[in-house]
């Protein structure tokens, strides 16, 4: 079986072929489109780049219902709203679609590759928002609207004056705390990379910002600790390859746990599986569960 596999972002859509154990090859990224037409034209020529496919498995942002294969808020992508993607895209393409939102993907190619069958997770995908997701038992967990663990849209100030500024999304966005970092550092931008190479070095500016996101995102996953009691947090998206960023979010929330005064079970954090590839694979295993022989 050879599945054209979609991990469709705001900025960049990762492409590549897949086989039935999520065996990627032929990788390959590409602006995203703005328009629907233009998304349409975009699919068409990565699978005429591709040769000859059996089937197309997409990851994609906002509220989605795999099993209907609708998406009521298109997320970053505001040309999907109130779309019924995978009817318009197989009548379109003449082959078989699936789709299933990003930090979910992300969620089940951890429940495929990971391993831990009856665990309970929680997830977090940073890049220019938060991405989030539940596994329950295993399982990944949509919620009664398919929004359950969409962590860009909680809102941590006055939405009114601040609009999307308020939300966690834009508070712990990756972009946003290069933002700061670069104009702490009185430079116009810096990347991911040059800021943990810094931080290796000891740049005490760095060290500071770093520190600040960490210390009140470990707020956040003791709030979500209480709430739903997982054994483990995965961390994803590209951040999480740097190993000092998970480092920093364990060291923020053990020391918050001392300050406590009661006693709790430990908190802990870990980087996910194929990190950058999670998405692609858990849109080929969200592939392979609508289309079971």
């Amino acid at each position: 079986m050879k599945i054209a596999v979609f991990d469709v972002g705001g900025t960049y859509i990762k492409y590549a072929c897949s086989d039935e154990q999520g065996n990627l090859s032929h990788k390959g990224k590409i602006k995203t489109p703005q328009s629907r037409e233009a998304f349409y034209d975009v699919v068409e020529e990565i699978i005429n780049k591709l040769g000859a496919v059996e089937g197309l498995a997409f990851s994609l942002p906002g509220f989605i219902d795999a099993k209907q294969g609708y998406i009521s808020v298109g997320g970053s992508l505001r040309y999907h709203d109130n779309c019924h993607f995978v009817k318009d895209m197989e009548a379109h393409m003449k082959l078989p679609v699936s789709i299933q939102n990003d930090a979910k993907c992300a969620a089940l190619a951890q429940i495929w590759k990971g391993n831990q069958i009856n665990e309970n997770a929680v997830v977090l995908v940073f890049g220019t928002g938060v991405g989030g997701a539940l596994i329950q038992q295993g399982q990944l967990y949509d919620g009664s609207h398919f929004m359950a663990m969409e962590l860009s849209c909680i809102i941590q100030g006055d939405i009114a004056t601040q609009g999307l500024q308020a939300t966690l999304g834009n508070r712990f966005s990756i972009p946003n705390l290069m933002d700061r970092i670069a104009e702490k550092l009185h430079l116009e931008h810096i990347e991911g990379e040059k800021a943990f190479q810094l931080l290796r070095e000891g740049n005490e500016v760095v060290k500071a910002e770093m520190l600040a996101y960490s210390r009140t995102l470990a707020l956040q996953l003791f709030n979500f600790q209480c709430c739903f009691d997982p054994d483990i947090f995965y961390i994803g998206g590209g951040i999480s390859a740097q190993p000092a960023f998970i480092s920093l979010i364990q060291q923020a929330v053990d020391g918050l746990l001392e300050k406590i005064p009661f006693a709790l079970p430990p908190i802990q954090v870990k980087q996910m599986c194929h990190q950058a590839d999670a998405n692609l694979i858990g849109a080929v295993y969200q592939y392979l569960r609508n289309h079971e022989a």
